[in-house]
């Protein structure tokens, strides 16, 4: 084995191209480790502790300094935050300090959406009024919202969703114009 004075590899982690949330159970884990000699192996896990030696979560490498991957893991059917880690090591037996990332599953829509026009108002007759959406999601959070004259369900491709910051409890309002006004 060749000495290895650089000291430890390095090892980094990214699930679904660093997204903070999916409604997938199956994601994907970019995974990639440096080492100034060589790499050995590397290992991903569910468990903050590192793998034994003889466990057959570690994968072994063939000769070089660098190296990355791609893996498609399950992450179960019960919502909430999954937190993948990663090491490497290299041919000296040094093992790169733990690599980490976390991802929320969420199945489930936010809830208790409501509207408001004009503070409560039952109608009105303006073509411009204000209007204050309210709902909550207690796992991801809400991110975006849509607002329309229509009652069909918008795509997530549709123009007029409304970047908010991730909130559980969202409460946003704005001013919005129909395109023609209902007669009273």
């Amino acid at each position: 084995e060749e000495a290895d004075a650089f000291g430890s590899p390095s090892a980094s982690i990214t699930l679904n191209d660093g997204a903070s949330a999916t409604n997938q159970e199956s994601i994907s884990i970019a995974f990639s480790a440096k080492d100034a000699v060589s790499l050995k192996r590397y290992a991903v896990t569910q468990s903050s502790t590192l793998p034994a030696t003889s466990s057959s979560e570690w994968t072994d490498l063939s000769e070089g300094k660098s190296y990355s991957t791609t893996l498609s893991k399950s992450i179960g059917s019960d919502e909430g935050d999954y937190t993948f880690y990663g090491w490497s090591q290299d041919k000296a037996e040094n093992y790169s300090t733990a690599a980490s990332a976390s991802i929320i599953y969420d199945v489930t829509a936010p809830t208790n959406p409501s509207i408001s026009i004009n503070s409560g108002a039952t109608s009105t007759t303006n073509a411009v009024f204000s209007i204050t959406i309210s709902g909550s999601d207690s796992l991801s959070g809400i991110e975006y919202y849509f607002a329309s004259e229509s009652s069909s369900t918008p795509s997530s491709t549709d123009s007029g969703w409304v970047a908010t910051t991730s909130t559980k409890n969202l409460s946003s309002s704005k001013s919005f114009t129909v395109s023609t006004p209902s007669a009273a």
